[in-house]
């Protein structure tokens, strides 16, 4: 028998959603999980231009604003 340690756990959390950070941390802790939070990237504060630059790499399809917040937020 293996007892092998949990993997790391990160959450993506905007810094304005504390709310929903809150209710994370509740259920980690009920697990007994210790995580990384990792600022997540708001719309709000995307530079002027950048979902044209994202869109000008892509070939699949076009991304809207929020899209290209998330997709930041996970690289």
């Amino acid at each position: 028998f293996v007892c092998m340690a949990p993997p790391p756990v990160y959450v993506i959390n905007l810094d304005r959603d504390l709310r929903r950070l809150d209710a994370f941390d509740m259920r980690c802790r009920a697990l007994g999980l210790a995580y990384t939070r990792i600022p997540a990237v708001d719309v709000r504060s995307l530079p002027p231009g950048e979902v044209a630059r994202e869109n000008a790499r892509r070939r699949d399809r076009t991304l809207g604003a929020a899209e290209v917040a998330c997709l930041q937020s996970h690289v």
